[in-house]
């Protein structure tokens, strides 16, 4: 009789320290942002030389925490960009504008990195394509 008084309490101890580590365990888990990319490359294909063109980059946020574009880089000058400075929520969707003036005749292939607060938190998107004279 003696031992079952001591046992109870003992039992109950290590049932209540099960559940406890069991809840700790499901709060600590980081809400983290990801990002899926309709496409990563975009071929113009044949281009103008001297006029401007534009592709739109779609993402969607399939993470479970709010995801934030940091800073979208472009490899040279002739690139430009422009993306969403708002969080964008789990199961939304945006896009990045990426404009690319024509200068020179010739093949080009252009890297856009887009850094964010995602999972893989910088990405590396790329335009192609062919300037042919006007």
């Amino acid at each position: 009789m003696k031992n079952l008084i001591f046992k109870i309490p003992f039992i109950t101890l290590l049932i209540a320290l099960t559940i406890l580590s069991q809840s700790f365990s499901f709060e600590n888990k980081a809400a983290v942002a990801k990002v899926t990319w309709v496409e990563s490359q975009f071929d113009f294909g044949s281009i103008n030389q001297g006029i401007p063109v534009e592709h739109y980059f779609e993402f969607k946020n399939d993470g479970d925490s709010p995801l934030l574009i940091n800073n979208v880089k472009t490899s040279c000058g002739c690139t430009v960009s422009s993306y969403p400075k708002e969080p964008i929520m789990p199961g939304e969707s945006d896009k990045i504008k990426v404009t690319y003036n024509a200068a020179r005749i010739g093949n080009f292939n252009k890297k856009i990195t887009v850094f964010s607060n995602a999972n893989s938190n910088e990405r590396r998107l790329t335009i192609l394509g062919e300037v042919i004279g006007k």
